[in-house]
């Protein structure tokens, strides 16, 4: 049964005459004719009594009638709602990895509010296997992600860009005071890491693993903040991309260890679902996520 068959009935049960619905609907009357006994062998009823050269609803058509027009008026209605951009606020649900949410991310988000008021944002930070996870279930759109992995089959996927995971720690740290060192020097010292799920954490300690280096982190933790705050107020070192500690390379407030055998790369990207349907607005927000965080550093 088709809407379209729906409102020809209608029309020709409010005139009572196929071929004032024919004109109306801008139909030949035989068009009018073929829809109505369409929708009469579909339902296998008669809709209408043919009477000499006037037609009358049968009482299967006056019921069909009433709920017809109940029907139309509600799908243009819904039609109606679903092509106004202001009648209802989308919501957009991002996935991300914790050390993008503090790099100036607050900035983009102001930026993209700034063009849509009528969108509402919902951020879900973890690492890629939690996101993709969510993704997979549809509790998220897309996910802008750090990791050392990049193409798979069941994702679309677009790499902004490319950055190392360095040691690092600050300039007084005694270490910078080691004309060689090594790997080992930093067994005995306090180390802070993200956890070992995050991309670049685990591509250190499998690195080290193959070494026969097994290195113990005396705190671990999501919050990169967080880190880099106790790499500037004690005496520690850390294990983070260039990106999250960039401001604090650039003031010499931290420095990079002198160990780039042990530096992996890493991607930024931008991953959702095969066949996931985005919205104009989740476009646009992807588009402003590439423009801001698509170069190498």
């Amino acid at each position: 049964m088709e809407i379209r068959e729906l409102k020809t009935f209608v029309t020709a049960a409010e005139y009572m005459n196929f071929s004032k619905a024919a004109e109306k609907l801008g139909y030949t009357q035989a068009s009018v004719t073929l829809q109505i006994q369409h929708l009469e062998k579909e339902l296998s009823v008669c809709l209408f009594d043919r009477i000499g050269k006037k037609v009358y609803l049968t009482d299967k058509g006056t019921l069909l009638l009433e709920h017809a027009q109940i029907l139309i008026r509600n799908i243009e209605s819904l039609t109606a709602k679903l092509q106004d951009n202001t009648a209802s606020m989308e919501t957009i649900r991002i996935g991300i990895s914790e050390s993008l949410l503090s790099c100036d991310f607050s900035d983009l988000i102001h930026t993209f509010e700034s063009h849509y008021s009528n969108i509402s944002l919902i951020l879900k930070t973890g690492v890629r296997d939690h996101l993709s996870e969510l993704m997979m279930r549809n509790e998220l759109d897309f996910s802008f992600i750090i990791d050392q992995n990049v193409g798979d089959p069941d994702w679309n996927g677009t790499v902004l860009g490319s950055d190392q995971a360095y040691f690092t720690a600050a300039p007084s740290h005694p270490l910078f005071q080691n004309r060689n060192l090594a790997i080992t020097d930093l067994l005995s010292e306090k180390i802070i890491l993200t956890e070992q799920d995050f991309g670049y954490s685990q591509a250190l300690l499998q690195l080290l693993s193959r070494e026969g280096i097994f290195l113990k982190a005396s705190l671990e933790t999501g919050n990169t903040d967080f880190i880099r705050a106790m790499l500037l107020k004690e005496n520690c070192i850390s294990y983070l991309p260039r990106y999250v500690i960039e401001k604090e390379l650039s003031s010499r407030q931290l420095a990079i260890l002198p160990l780039p055998q042990y530096s992996v790369t890493v991607y930024r990207q931008i991953i959702y679902r095969k066949n996931k349907y985005l919205t104009p607005a989740m476009s646009s927000l992807i588009r402003l996520i590439r423009e801001q965080y698509g170069t190498s550093k």
